[in-house]
């Protein structure tokens, strides 16, 4: 990887990471392929922790260089933790931490300046969140307003979150994981904004 493609990686992430400093984000997407020679890369933001998710059979010495210079430079990250997804092998370690941590990492990130949601780190391939999401989010929650809303495919149900901070009088969640609908409820009562709707 050439020196100019760190720079951009390097750079993606700190203008991304100061754009969304307090709440979780996609911080660089490189398996959309503008990118080319990062396309292997996906980075999220659920603070104070950095997770990288690596499509390739193993990172590189220059990406985890990069890396490196971003949480060397930039306190606030406690953590950057690798998840290499060579399908159909998961793995998942921490590369740099500033204090002692272990996976699975559960944690609560904040989506909005009003909502949250419990995600985990390192346990599964999904970390209960799918941040590429937010421009749905936003849809969802300026359409609510008095609506009855049905979530199909709803995992944890952050389409819902968003639909009752609009203004739904009503959400219905479906999915066929029972883990995901515990961990949905639990979403919802962290917020606490259902009230039997």
């Amino acid at each position: 990887m050439s020196a100019q493609t760190n720079d951009i990686l390097q750079q993606e992430l700190l203008s991304n990471l100061s754009r969304y400093q307090d709440r979780a984000a996609r911080v660089f997407h490189g398996r959309g392929k503008y990118f080319e020679a990062l396309s292997s890369l996906n980075i999220e933001w659920y603070p104070p922790y950095l997770f990288v998710q690596n499509f390739s059979e193993s990172l590189s010495d220059d990406i985890a260089a990069s890396l490196k210079k971003v949480f060397d430079n930039n306190l606030y990250i406690s953590a950057i933790i690798i998840q290499t997804r060579s399908w159909p092998e998961l793995e998942t370690s921490i590369l740099y931490q500033r204090s002692e941590c272990e996976l699975p990492i559960e944690h609560t990130a904040k989506l909005s300046d009003k909502l949250k949601s419990h995600v985990s780190l390192g346990k599964n391939r999904n970390t209960g969140v799918f941040l590429d999401m937010r421009a749905g989010w936003q849809w969802v929650e300026e359409n609510a307003q008095d609506k009855s809303v049905l979530n199909l495919f709803s995992y944890t149900s952050i389409f819902s979150l968003f639909a009752l901070e609009g203004g739904a009088k009503k959400v219905i969640n479906m999915d066929m994981s029972a883990g995901a609908l515990r961990t949905a409820q639990r979403n919802h009562n962290l917020n606490g904004i259902s009230q039997g709707k």
